[in-house]
């Protein structure tokens, strides 16, 4: 009979005030035995330009983009990369130990791009949204100086950039996303309330796409673009 069988065979012959006193210990250790396990941290920075770099062409209804605002930079991720290849990002990664956020931001880019920390103009943080894998993932905006349109081949497929303005005029299709749960074979699905008819819990979510863009921009980058033109609008919003 191991430890933990004798420990309970003890536990089942206490009166019910002594096992009150016992599960009181016990739950007091709850955060030592389980602790939360720290998300993924990651960092993304929303590259600005004062002057294109590689524009993408573009479809879309509204006037034509203004041809002296800013310009948004974008990734096509490499096609070689075992995660997520030829999809449309910002530059960004996972957070280094000891790295605070608005470093790994500066740093990932600088790695992707091909640049210095002295090229990049920190704007200020979008906040921090969660991102694909359960991650928590630190949104920032930044203004790249002196681009010349260089990247990492082992990171990044291609470059290229989109006015601020043409997303001012062409908001995103919204989807719905939906993760439910899906049971084993074996699970014993009679046995429980409702039986095979039983409805599972479900995950819902908007997916934003940006029709008229190619590579297409959607998905998680679409929704950091978002946050940033909200921000952006809330400026400019009618004061109550």
């Amino acid at each position: 009979m191991n430890k933990h069988t004798k420990t309970l065979q003890a536990f089942r012959e206490l009166s019910a005030e002594d096992q009150l006193a016992e599960i009181r210990s016990a739950v007091g250790a709850a955060d030592v035995l389980f602790p939360r396990k720290p998300p993924r941290r990651a960092a993304v920075l929303l590259t600005l330009l004062e002057a294109p770099c590689h524009p993408m062409a573009l479809t879309g209804g509204g006037a034509a983009p203004s041809s002296h605002g800013l310009h948004l930079l974008f990734e096509q991720r490499a096609l070689s990369l075992a995660h997520q290849p030829g999809e449309v990002c910002f530059p960004g990664g996972a957070l280094e130990p000891g790295e605070a956020p608005e470093e790994a931001a500066l740093r990932e880019a600088c790695e992707e791009l091909l640049v210095t920390p002295e090229d990049i103009s920190l704007l200020g943080s979008l906040g921090v949204m969660p991102g694909p894998g359960n991650s928590e993932v630190h949104l920032f905006a930044g203004l790249l100086k002196n681009y010349t349109g260089t990247s990492s081949p082992d990171e990044v497929e291609q470059v290229f950039t989109i006015p601020v303005d043409w997303f001012l005029q062409n908001p995103p299709a919204i989807y719905r996303g939906c993760t439910v749960t899906q049971p084993e074979a074996a699970f014993p699905v009679d046995l429980i309330p409702g039986g095979k008819e039983y409805r599972w819990g479900s995950v819902v979510r908007d997916i934003p796409v940006y029709h008229g863009t190619d590579p297409l921009l959607w998905g998680f980058t679409a929704r950091v673009l978002l946050r940033f033109l909200e921000l952006l609008k809330h400026r400019y919003a009618p004061q109550e």
